[in-house]
């Protein structure tokens, strides 16, 4: 069964540089969770883009780029 877009609900709370995303949802076993748009990400800016980096340990495991149209 597809389950992309991985689209539900959560909250988020900002601190500093840091934004944290608390995905609420329940997610079957069989769910690709690197889907899933949760946990601290560190902030960063560039002109019109916008950057959110998630590392674990020193490995970087998601990285978003929002640019401003």
């Amino acid at each position: 069964m597809q389950k992309y877009p991985a689209l539900c609900s959560g909250t988020y709370t900002t601190s500093g540089s840091q934004v944290q995303f608390e995905d609420t949802c329940t997610w079957s076993a069989d769910f690709d969770w690197s889907l899933k748009l949760d946990g601290t990400y560190e902030i960063t800016q560039y002109d019109d883009t916008l950057v959110l980096t998630r590392q674990q340990g020193n490995t970087t495991v998601d990285i978003y780029k929002l640019k401003k149209q």
